[in-house]
């Protein structure tokens, strides 16, 4: 079963400092590593 962990500090201080446009790609890829973890390449 997955479990839900929190970024470290210096990756949420990272995430926090993307533009907007940035976000919305990053929350695509996070989707899609939810739900098919082994789809894409490294």
């Amino acid at each position: 079963m997955y479990s839900i962990v929190e970024p470290d500090p210096v990756a949420q201080d990272q995430i926090a400092a993307l533009p907007e446009d940035a976000l919305r790609y990053l929350v695509g890829v996070l989707d899609l590593i939810e739900l098919e973890p082994w789809a894409g390449g490294p």
